[in-house]
């Protein structure tokens, strides 16, 4: 709402309304600087029971015409070091701005009831400022039901000062997806698959499940030189699901960093890592592994 930051302490939907209290007047009332309170009236409107509370800044209360402003000199408080805030709940006969009686005025809404009660008890304006005020909002109310009747909640886009439709999904700017909104769809989940598989599915749906057991790859963001270490010791590079950090994968379990040389059976392993275009099996960890599987290799070229 222009230049105004203002701090939303309520809302409802029913009305729609929402309540709000200026930002730079939130238990204080010193701001930066003096700005009276402006909202956008394409979207919003001040709704019935709020009255005018006027705040005057710099004020010289010794001369007498400023007597003539009820409240001018009994409300008065330091702000800012030398500078004097007062305050009067209506309207005064004149601008005491424009008379230069004071240096600035600022209005800011609060309830009627909060007025009132500032007549009665002036200690308590802090407190009635930080109530707030109510705002209506100025939305179309065909747009709305017909956002509400898809499933949504009306609403404004913050970026266009639009209406929007706040769906389960997403923001839409004028009703929710049908398929969505009907109970079609309840829930939505992305599934990585290769590209050659989509452009598959496009061509034959059949074959969705498929798609999908043919997973997807992912590369490992690991450390050459903790991967090669771990390889050396014997093991296989991989990932702690637990705490997302490495693990070295060894024959007699997962360590931190390498595999453990004096763990039992160590000695009777076969430690080297078989580099090299023929060793295709990268769990091969033992000699009578490694010898198992040339076997394998043989006998599969035979066939």
């Amino acid at each position: 709402m222009s230049n105004i930051n203002y701090r939303i302490l309520k809302t409802n939907s029913s009305a729609p309304s929402v309540t709000v209290a200026r930002q730079d007047y939130w238990e204080t009332l010193c701001p930066p600087t003096y700005n009276n309170t402006n909202i956008n009236f394409s979207l919003f409107n001040y709704t019935s029971g709020l009255s005018n509370l006027t705040f005057y800044y710099g004020c010289n209360l010794n001369l007498s015409i400023s007597l003539d402003i009820p409240g001018l000199n009994s409300r008065s408080q330091a702000c800012n070091g030398a500078i004097n805030v007062t305050y009067v709940t209506q309207s005064p006969p004149f601008d005491p701005v424009s008379a230069r009686i004071c240096a600035s005025g600022v209005i800011v809404p609060v309830f009627t009831a909060a007025a009132m009660a500032l007549e009665a008890n002036p200690t308590t304006i802090q407190e009635e400022v930080d109530r707030g005020f109510e705002l209506g909002l100025q939305i179309d109310n065909i747009q709305c039901n017909n956002c509400a009747e898809s499933g949504g909640k009306c609403g404004l886009n913050t970026t266009n000062g639009g209406f929007s439709c706040f769906c389960k999904d997403q923001a839409y700017a004028t009703t929710c997806n049908a398929k969505v909104a009907s109970g079609f769809c309840k829930e939505g989940v992305n599934v990585p698959v290769f590209r050659t598989a989509a452009v598959t599915l496009e061509a034959n749906p059949t074959t969705l499940q498929a798609a999908v057991d043919g997973g997807f790859e992912l590369a490992l963001e690991i450390d050459n030189v903790q991967c090669n270490s771990c390889v050396e010791s014997g093991g296989n590079c991989g990932l702690n699901t637990t705490t997302g950090g490495f693990s070295c994968f060894c024959l007699d379990q997962a360590y931190a960093s390498v595999c453990n040389a004096t763990a039992p059976g160590a000695q009777d392993r076969y430690l080297r890592v078989w580099l090299g275009s023929s060793v295709k099996n990268p769990c091969l960890h033992t000699e009578a592994e490694h010898r198992n599987y040339r076997f394998q290799e043989k006998r599969r070229k035979l066939q």
